[in-house]
């Protein structure tokens, strides 16, 4: 895109017009694309394309996965109904570093005490475009 080389896993859009909108605001791009050569400057270093932890070949179907989107004193009714209805993972775009309130926090239990095969997957994420997620009391247990 607009001759730049971004690592997908790093990538983000970050203008709804412009052709150079894709960017890797903290790690930048791996390299560019000239009218000669495909230059790298940096390799990722992150388990991508057949490397990834992520294979879907032998799937017919994807689950259902839910994000939620955490901000203070978030409603806990939508992590229950969305558990109840089915979904199988569940992607929380949290604050700061992926933090999660005290409220989601307490309604998480339950899940985690459901059965492993009924479970879904629960996934922290930001939405601050960058940084680490770190892990949560709720993880360390």
């Amino acid at each position: 895109m607009n001759d730049e080389i971004n690592a997908a896993r790093e990538g983000t859009k970050t203008n709804t017009y412009r052709v150079e909108t894709f960017r890797a605001p903290e790690l930048r791009l791996l390299g560019y694309v000239d009218e000669d050569k495909v230059t790298f400057y940096r390799a990722s270093t992150r388990r991508h394309t057949d490397g990834s932890e992520f294979d879907i070949s032998g799937l017919m179907s994807l689950p259902k996965v839910e994000i939620l989107y955490s901000y203070v004193e978030p409603s806990t009714a939508l992590v229950k109904a969305l558990v109840a209805e089915g979904a199988r993972g569940l992607v929380f775009a949290g604050t700061g570093a992926g933090s999660l309130s005290t409220a989601e926090l307490d309604a998480l239990k339950p899940i985690g005490a459901l059965p492993t095969a009924s479970r879904p997957i629960l996934v922290r994420s930001n939405r601050t475009g960058n940084g680490r997620v770190i892990a949560s009391p709720l993880e360390t247990k």
